[in-house]
């Protein structure tokens, strides 16, 4: 199949630990829409680096996935779901055109790095 779309996306994880601490609840519901790790912004950094740098790579992928799919797809936030196992053969995708998609997640000190590749036929 052929590739419709590359995107990268890189997220320092100390600003985005300054981001979810600042608007706690709203930027939490938003970021974990595809995973809901249990965390209260009210913990010590020290505590929290864990999961913000796991949160970081969830929201890395999904910027990523919007880049890769500009100009081919419109995509609301809560559509794209970063998964750890293959979903069904039935489960129905963001759209009928998108045949696969390949992530990868690196993490390096202070930042996280996501690539989306999208293959598929317009």
């Amino acid at each position: 199949m052929p590739i419709l779309g590359i995107g990268v996306d890189l997220v320092h994880v100390p600003r985005f630990v300054g981001m979810l601490t600042r608007r706690s609840t709203s930027a939490t519901g938003t970021v974990h829409a595809a995973t809901t790790p249990p965390w209260e912004a009210s913990e010590a950094q020290a505590t929290l680096t864990p999961v913000a740098r796991y949160l970081a790579g969830r929201w890395a992928a999904k910027e990523a996935a919007f880049k890769a799919l500009s100009g081919h797809h419109t995509l609301a936030w809560d559509q794209c779901r970063v998964l750890t196992r293959r979903p069904p053969a039935d489960a129905a995708g963001p759209s009928p055109f998108v045949t696969g998609a390949h992530l990868a997640i690196t993490h390096d000190g202070d930042y996280v790095l996501a690539q989306v590749t999208i293959e598929g036929h317009d």
